[in-house]
């Protein structure tokens, strides 16, 4: 059972809601990115589910097994129901890797190959935004150096992916 209380669940959230955003204490790319991705949000035709699926949300290949059945992922700490867009979105491969991902499962899954890779790029800058958060708050957990670098990498490709 979850305390709810303002020393259990309730104080926990209210804590970490009061830190400052992420990106307000940063510069550059980082409030440039957010700025964009809050404008875009508000078009409309943004980022709608295609196809709702359970989803990992962390797949690379630390968590993907090899065995005479096939392909199998492990590590589902971050999974949830989405749109499937989102996921291929959030697979940790090369921008030419990821076209031929969406083409292939298009034709698996008999999806209209241009419609899913718009729906892709739709979500593409929030999988970026995510990363970015991950990271500043596993550096500021961590203390750990790699972390705010490893933010600072993915807040610049938010930037160069939404400049094109």
């Amino acid at each position: 059972m979850i305390c709810i209380s303002n020393r259990g669940l309730a104080g926990g959230l209210a804590s970490h809601h009061c830190w400052p955003v992420l990106a307000e204490v940063r510069s550059g790319a980082a409030q440039a990115a957010l700025a964009a991705l809050a404008s875009a949000a508000a078009q409309p035709g943004r980022a709608r589910p295609l196809r709702l699926a359970p989803l990992h949300m962390d797949v690379h290949a630390g968590n993907i097994i090899h065995n005479e059945s096939g392909l199998r992922l492990i590590d589902w700490e971050y999974a949830g129901d989405g749109d499937i867009a989102l996921e291929l979105a959030a697979v940790w491969i090369t921008p030419g890797e990821r076209r031929r991902l969406v083409e292939a499962y298009a034709r698996r899954a008999a999806i209209d190959a241009q419609l899913l890779w718009r729906q892709v790029v739709l979500w593409r800058p929030w999988v970026l935004l995510l990363m970015a958060g991950w990271y500043e708050m596993r550096w500021r957990q961590s203390g750990d150096r790699q972390f705010i670098t490893l933010a600072d990498e993915t807040w610049c490709q938010l930037d160069n992916e939404r400049k094109g």
